[in-house]
């Protein structure tokens, strides 16, 4: 996957490229096209990504996929698009945290 993200106070906007291979990006874009994948809120400790992430799962929406970055992220992504019309990410930690692989300009 290829990604860029840049910050706008507040609002953090990420630009996301699947590469070659499966991928919950690949599939939304063979089912929708280009546009909004998902909307992310993190949480601010491993207790509220928790009771998040319980809170979606009492309503039907099932983990599709999560990993980690480093020691500090955790994210994953919840199956919401029959209530909320889109995918919801959530989890601990932010990019912000980590040192990017280049800059620009």
């Amino acid at each position: 996957m290829i990604g860029a993200e840049t910050h706008v106070g507040p609002i953090v906007v990420e630009l996301l490229q699947p590469d070659e291979g499966p991928s919950i990006y690949k599939e939304w874009l063979d089912a929708h096209g280009e546009g909004l994948h998902h909307i992310a809120v993190m949480r601010p400790t491993p207790a509220d990504s928790d009771a998040t992430e319980k809170h979606f799962a009492g309503l039907g929406a099932k983990i599709m996929m999560e990993g980690r970055i480093g020691e500090t992220i955790r994210f994953y992504y919840l199956d919401t698009e029959p209530m909320l019309k889109v995918i919801m990410e959530s989890g601990t930690g932010h990019a912000v945290d980590l040192k990017p692989s280049r800059v620009y300009p």
